[in-house]
């Protein structure tokens, strides 16, 4: 064979050393023993052995006999009549989420249907009835079913399942997706030809193989990671996404829609005066007025109404219904009255001989902590009283916080403290107008009361919400009184109605992913030390984290409140149960789960990033932070001052009785809400001018500049992104892949045809000249400029006239 032929043997044996396994076998297998010469007795040996040894399998090499009886090499790959087998149907893969949804919904609805049947056994049973499924799912995954899998593929392995057979002949080594044979196979015969070989030179120049375009690899790389970065973004949206959600879910399944207006009928019940007629709650500016309504409007607001033929109502009266027949009260109602010393107050000396009783505000000093007989009489403390033999003796003792569950309570004028002197009604009508009116004969609120607490609590069994009301009438030491309204509406069961197992389901996911992110910044902490605490984002993390923990924590135990709240009013439910302690628990909860929802929500303003649109208010609060923090104080100067002036002239007046009543209704005038009559009728010549510098200094030019600052702000932010550049494109990426998923999108990559220019090449002395050409130019150009300066110098310091003074002189033109 001459060298020409076994070059482009060579070659085919080279074009085998592809990724594809098997061609790279075929190849090595094929080096073993190549030989062109003529065959002898023990080169046949060797062309045998190799043919058993490393071509068994029909691939890459076929040795032949020829006339002459001479082995003959041929180069390429052998065609075999055997028949591909047929690829494996598959779905796309975007059907992996159809399985994985299929696989959650099952798994939902079997959740669903254990917890309605077991429901529906009562409590021992089920109980029982899931510790035994329990124990038996632990049986089937840790022993049972393992051992049934290891026989049954034992047995299937074994018995059933034939031994593969080798195929002698496999064919030739199967192809790729992107791969194809260049020539066909060429014989040695073949290879003498001159025609096949310039036709096969032909054919490889027609089809040559070349490495990829650097350029194309760089783009394709950019491309890549950015996609990984997308995708990174994307899943980090999408799962936070989720825990917002499930956020959602907990916040506003502790509040109930309907909660506006089950207040307001409450509120028509015991304030309005709707159902029972006399003296409603907010007309209470006497001790009479008092009276008037404790008994007309609040005792029998609490009972059920009997029949408009007069037939008492004893199917709702025997539940507790109050007077809107919609509402049952739980336990009984109570009055809890806080009460100062006689003469607690000093005189001045020059009043203390016209003036012999005088009774202070109430202060922790002032209050009393001593029990009295009927009438607030003194009695002797060797024997005692035993109050609690009878209801009538009751109302005269003095009890502790603990012993009322009654907790500091702060409203207009002061803070009241738990305990004192309670009365309690709710089980029979008659019995409680009966002390109603036996309280009001010996003046259990006189003089020297200055609180009165209405305690109770509702339950609605429709919307499942508990009313916990603690309405306050303020006795105050000028004369009159005033009211003070407080209703709570707190949902305690949640597991409650159709989406309970959904919000246990939520609950569950959300400790969950409180764990995820709590592994999440111990890990960045861990790592970055303490340049972790020299972020503002990771500080926001750390307080949203913290909150999360909070409302965990007093989730659980505002839980185990209510429930041991709920047994004792079961266990004893003619007496009065406090809800106070509950609904403070209640309202800490929801502030901790409303202020994280919050910065939950603002958070996800940081996963738009991205998009620099996005980012706009965070550049425009950067712009002008300086500028408003110099404003702020100039404006905190202008508005103390006129804060100070309306406190000492308009006192008199309600929304400037004190300093920090003033602050607010100075901020409320600057949104427009004001009352210029009350203001005239203050001060005639004040009230007018107040008004009017007002307006003019705060409302017109302060405000104005305010808004000026920020429209610069935003105007330097918008510059500065006009030429900024969106760092990924997301909107862009997903909807590529939404059709590349539909297959009606195009390749990742367009193919496009580069335009390449060809630059002659530059020589060396061209270079140079080029260089000092420009070098001589800048010398010239810096020549001229000192002459200038020199002669503009002189004409400083002479005065020459010359008008030609001024020009340039040209010395060198290039």
């Amino acid at each position: 064979m001459d060298e020409k032929a076994e070059e482009e043997l060579q070659n085919q044996l080279e074009f085998l050393d592809t990724d594809n396994v098997d061609k790279r076998n075929l190849k090595s297998r094929a080096s073993r023993k190549v030989s062109f010469a003529p065959a002898s007795s023990n080169e046949e040996l060797d062309l045998k052995e190799s043919k058993d040894e490393g071509f068994e399998d029909g691939e890459g090499m076929d040795i032949k006999e020829g006339e002459d009886g001479e082995m003959k090499l041929v180069a390429g790959l052998k065609k075999t009549d055997k028949k591909k087998k047929k690829k494996k149907f598959m779905l796309p893969w975007g059907f992996v989420f159809v399985g994985w949804g299929a696989g959650f919904i099952t798994i939902g609805y079997a959740f669903y249907l254990t917890i309605q049947v077991a429901g529906g056994f009562g409590k021992e049973k089920a109980t029982e009835w899931l510790q035994t499924m329990g124990c038996s799912l632990i049986q089937d995954i840790l022993f049972s079913q393992p051992i049934k899998v290891l026989c049954l593929a034992t047995f299937y392995a074994l018995v059933i399942k034939k031994p593969d057979k080798e195929d002698e002949n496999p064919g030739t080594p199967l192809l790729k997706g992107d791969e194809e044979y260049i020539h066909e196979r060429l014989t040695e015969e073949e290879l003498k030809d001159p025609d096949k070989l310039e036709a096969l030179e032909q054919q490889k120049m027609m089809c040559p193989v070349k490495p990829p375009d650097l350029d194309d690899i760089a783009e394709a790389r950019d491309i890549r990671f950015k996609e990984m970065k997308m995708n990174s973004v994307l899943k980090e949206i999408w799962l936070y996404m989720t825990f917002l959600l499930i956020l959602f879910m907990m916040g506003y399944g502790n509040v109930n829609p309907d909660s506006y207006y089950i207040q307001h009928s409450v509120r028509s019940v015991f304030l309005n005066a709707d159902y029972n007629g006399g003296t409603s709650f907010g007309s209470i500016n006497t001790i009479p007025n008092f009276w008037s309504h404790v008994r007309g409007t609040f005792v029998p607001s609490l009972y059920t109404p009997d029949f408009d033929n007069g037939e008492p109502d004893l199917v709702n009266g025997r539940q507790k219904y109050i007077a809107d027949k919609s509402h049952i009260l739980l336990g009984t109602a109570r009055l809890r009255q806080l009460r100062v010393y006689d003469d607690s107050c000093k005189l001045q000396p020059v009043m203390e001989e016209t003036i012999h009783h005088c009774r202070d505000e109430y202060s922790a000093a002032d209050d009393v902590e001593i029990s009295y007989d009927i009438g607030w009489e003194e009695y002797n403390r060797t024997i005692g009283i035993e109050h609690d033999r009878d209801p009538y003796l009751k109302p005269w003792k003095y009890r502790y916080w603990d012993d009322t569950d009654s907790d500091p309570q702060y409203v207009k004028i002061t803070v009241y403290y738990g305990g004192r002197f309670v009365v309690e009604f709710g089980n029979n009508l008659e019995a409680d107008l009966e002390m109603l009116q036996f309280l009001e004969e010996n003046m259990w609120v006189d003089q020297q009361t200055r609180a009165v607490f209405f305690e109770f609590a509702v339950y609605n069994p429709v919307s499942n919400v508990h009313i916990f009301a603690m309405n306050l009438v303020e006795f105050l030491t000028v004369g009159g009184s005033v009211p003070f309204v407080s209703i709570r509406c707190m949902v305690l069961d949640h597991y409650y109605g159709v989406f309970a197992y959904f919000v246990m389901a939520a609950e569950a996911a959300f400790c969950l992913f409180l764990l995820w992110f709590l592994f999440k910044e111990a890990r960045n902490l861990k790592r970055e030390k303490k340049q972790y605490f020299k972020s503002l984002g990771n500080w926001f993390e750390m307080i949203t984290l913290g909150l999360a923990i909070g409302g965990v924590v007093g989730y659980f135990y505002k839980l185990f409140v209510s429930m041991r709240l709920m047994e004792a009013l079961n266990e004893t439910p003619n007496e009065f149960h406090s809800f106070q302690y509950l609904a403070y628990w209640d309202d800490i909860y929801m502030s901790m789960v409303g202020v994280l929802v919050f910065l939950a929500t603002i958070k996800f303003s940081k996963l738009l990033r991205f998009n620099k649109k996005m980012l706009l208010l965070s550049h425009t609060i950067s712009n002008f932070a300086t500028e408003l923090s110099m404003f702020m104080v100039m404006f905190g100067v202008v508005y103390m001052a006129f804060g100070s002036f309306c406190f000492l002239n308009f006192y008199i007046m309600y929304e400037y009785s004190n300093f920090l009543l003033t602050l607010e209704s100075l901020f409320g005038t600057l949104l427009g809400k004001f009352d210029f009559k009350a203001l005239v009728q203050a001060d005639r010549v004040l009230g007018p001018m107040f008004f009017f510098f007002y307006v003019l200094l705060v409302m017109w030019t302060l405000v104005n500049m305010f808004v000026a600052i920020i429209c610069d702000g935003f105007a330097r932010a918008r510059e500065a992104q006009a030429q900024m550049e969106n760092e990924l494109e997301i909107v862009d990426f997903m909807m590529d892949r939404f059709k590349q998923y539909t297959g009606t999108g195009e390749k990742r990559i367009k193919a496009e045809v580069k335009v390449h220019k060809y630059i002659e090449g530059v020589e060396d002395v061209q270079r140079d000249c080029d260089e000092m050409k420009h070098k001589l130019d800048d010398m010239v150009g810096r020549l001229n400029d000192f002459i200038v300066n020199t002669k503009r110098a002189d004409k400083e310091l002479f005065g020459d006239p010359d008008e030609a003074m001024g020009k340039p002189r040209v010395i060198y033109t290039g």
